[in-house]
């Protein structure tokens, strides 16, 4: 008989069914097809560039390193981080679409974390700036009113 502990620890993977039912198998049982275990060892990320998902990697990595944030801490936990800041600003000084492209990342990835960061970054950019000054900083062509077609 297992030990009740060597059960707790196991990892859990969830199979669904064609026809919706879903099963919780220990993932050592799930790992025993070679289709699951391709599913499960190359996840798909279609929507996000390579260049993009480095970025992710890089700040989830720092996260991990810097034992700052989950997907569950507040922002306050991570505005004290400033490496992470830092790494931010950097990134939306050198490169602003690589930044906008990593908000867009931290969306569809929901990583809530980087959500907060990224945006309070952008916030920090545009505030006190007129919408002159917004359009000529980021490049944005003025959109052509009613009046002028």
């Amino acid at each position: 008989m297992a030990s009740s502990s060597t059960t707790i620890n196991k990892r859990k993977i969830k199979l669904r069914s064609s026809d919706g039912k879903i099963f919780e198998v220990d993932e050592a049982v799930a790992m025993q097809s070679d289709t699951i275990r391709s599913m499960i060892e190359v996840i798909p990320v279609s929507e996000v560039t390579s260049k993009t998902l480095s970025l992710v990697i890089d700040y989830c990595t720092k996260c991990l390193e810097n034992n700052t944030c989950n997907n569950n801490h507040i922002y306050e936990e991570i505005k004290d981080d400033h490496s992470l800041r830092n790494w931010a600003f950097n990134l939306f000084q050198v490169d602003q679409p690589a930044f906008f492209d990593l908000i867009l990342a931290a969306h569809y990835l929901k990583i809530k974390s980087l959500e907060n960061l990224t945006s309070q970054i952008f916030g920090e950019v545009i505030r006190g700036k007129t919408l002159e000054e917004i359009t000529q900083t980021f490049n944005i062509n003025k959109p052509s009113t009613f009046a002028e077609n």
